[in-house]
């Protein structure tokens, strides 16, 4: 549970709630956006490092699949991406497994 005065939001992992924390801690955020205009800071060099290719265009993450021409500005977005080519699906609803079986045991 967070830490912080009239926050008390809860999360999953310990690294979720750290990542959280962080947010409350402005003073944490060392690395500065230098585009100008911009005054975006952050508390990580990956978060500026993402950041800055919004004002790049960069896009350093290419799909591996032959005939498939997308690039992607991070390598969570391109992994999303390749499985809508392999047909991955890793995370199941468990709600249709319980709903099947209900209608099964009524059936």
């Amino acid at each position: 549970m967070c830490r912080y005065k009239g926050c008390g939001k809860t999360f999953p992992t310990e690294h979720k709630l750290k990542v959280h924390e962080r947010r409350h801690q402005a003073d944490q955020k060392l690395y500065k956006c230098e585009t100008e205009g911009c005054n975006k800071v952050f508390s990580t060099p990956g978060t500026l490092t993402s950041h800055i290719r919004t004002h790049s265009g960069e896009k350093p993450h290419a799909c591996p699949v032959d005939g498939c021409e997308k690039r992607f500005t991070k390598a969570s977005k391109l992994k999303l991406h390749v499985r809508s080519h392999t047909g991955e699906r890793p995370f199941h609803c468990e709600f249709e497994v319980w709903y099947k079986t209900v209608l099964t045991f009524f059936a």
